[in-house]
């Protein structure tokens, strides 16, 4: 634009000089097409820019690690006039760490037009990805000036789930009289009478406690109960990785994604096999994260809500640690089986673990890397698994 200004002050220049020494009409005419540029040029930019909108459109919510999701950049000029020159600012960022890129585009505004910008965006880690228009500047068909303009939609966002792997652990008992939880089976009957499960015809073998009597009376024949199997919640994941700057974000975030990856494809399996089970996660936008899930939707919120808060930045094990204390203090729910989800660079994991040992049947510690120390004090209740690589079979071996 200074290069600009400096051409058309040179040409004012040559216009004036030409005036002065050739007055006839073509050099007046010169000389005032020359001056009357700059209100012509301002006044189309003005009305240029109450007629263009800009906008950011994300086409799709939830995308795959390592695809292309497209974002497109809207841009609608209503006005009579060519938009020489935009400048459009755009930023964007993983929820999780929140260090922003950015991506500038140089483009033309054709008039009563609307033109549509792809930008593809992908992510190698999972998280929420927010993009943002920072800054956009018009420019008039000489570019000798500029004017800010509002976008008319700003920011779009699209989400970066985990990839899940199908595993099948082996599950031995997940029944606790200690713990309580308000779900019922949706497929298998079991002997909680306060819900009923179904109603059939009477078999014989069938208690005769079990008679609905009123039902029974007008279908003039015997109808039997069956009672709800009630769903233990006596899984416990707690997902311990921490963005306390030790590591590289590119650490961090491949250690998270490997752990949130693990925890989701647990989640799955015990979704599917009716086991509720609750996830423990810290954040520095919320501090603990507590999703008991015992349906889909519930699964479904446990996702978005992992990709799309702060990583902790306090100690790796504190929501753990934090639960720990408060069993000790009665002030929280016991598991039958506790799995701990950390990096292999964990500070205090062996001690950790015997201070809960005592509060379950069962820990089992995940290592989304190599430990830098060999574990050798691990309880005898304690079992040990390294995923070192992103093949996530090995979650077969865990005995729930």
């Amino acid at each position: 634009m200074i290069i600009m200004a400096f051409f058309y002050f040179i040409v004012l220049i040559g216009a004036v000089i030409f005036y002065v020494m050739y007055k006839d009409d073509l050099s007046f005419y010169l000389l005032l097409s020359v001056l009357t540029l700059i209100p012509i040029l301002l006044t189309t930019l003005i009305l240029t820019r109450r007629k263009l909108k800009v906008s950011l459109v994300c086409k799709n919510d939830i995308c795959r690690q390592n695809k292309e999701c497209p974002l497109i950049l809207r841009i609608k000029n209503d006005s009579i006039f060519t938009v020489s020159l935009l400048k459009i600012k755009i930023s964007y960022s993983n929820a999780l760490e929140g260090t922003k890129s950015y991506i500038l585009i140089n483009t033309p505004a054709h008039f009563k037009n609307t033109d549509e910008i792809c930008l593809k965006l992908s992510s190698e880690y999972c998280g929420r990805i927010d993009a943002c228009i920072e800054k956009i500047r018009i420019y008039d068909l000489f570019r000798l000036f500029s004017m800010k303009l509002k976008p008319e939609r700003k920011e779009a966002s699209f989400y970066v789930m985990p990839s899940i792997t199908a595993t099948e652990p082996s599950v031995i008992n997940y029944s606790n009289p200690l713990s309580e939880s308000p779900s019922y089976s949706k497929h298998r009957p079991g002997d909680d009478p306060s819900e009923i499960f179904g109603l059939h015809e009477y078999v014989p073998g069938d208690r005769i406690s079990k008679v609905h009597w009123k039902v029974s009376a007008k279908e003039d024949k015997l109808i039997v109960k069956d009672y709800s199997l009630p769903l233990g919640n006596n899984v416990a994941i707690f997902i311990c990785v921490s963005n306390n700057q030790k590591h590289s974000s590119h650490k961090v975030l491949s250690d998270y994604n490997k752990a949130v990856s693990i925890s989701a494809s647990l989640g799955a399996f015990l979704s599917e096999n009716e086991i509720s089970h609750t996830v423990y996660i810290m954040s520095d936008d919320e501090g603990l994260m507590v999703h008991s899930i015992d349906s889909e939707e519930s699964y479904k919120m446990f996702l978005m809500s992992c990709v799309s808060k702060k990583i902790h930045s306090g100690s790796e094990l504190l929501a753990y640690s934090d639960y720990i204390a408060r069993c000790e203090e009665a002030t929280a729910s016991r598991y039958s089986h506790c799995i701990i989800i950390c990096p292999g660079e964990t500070e205090g994991i062996e001690q950790t673990l015997i201070s809960g040992c005592e509060l379950c049947h069962r820990q089992t510690l995940i290592l989304t890397s190599a430990a830098t120390t060999p574990l050798t004090r691990l309880p005898e209740n304690t079992q040990f698994i390294t995923l070192s690589t992103d093949n996530l079979s090995a979650l077969s071996d865990i005995i729930i």
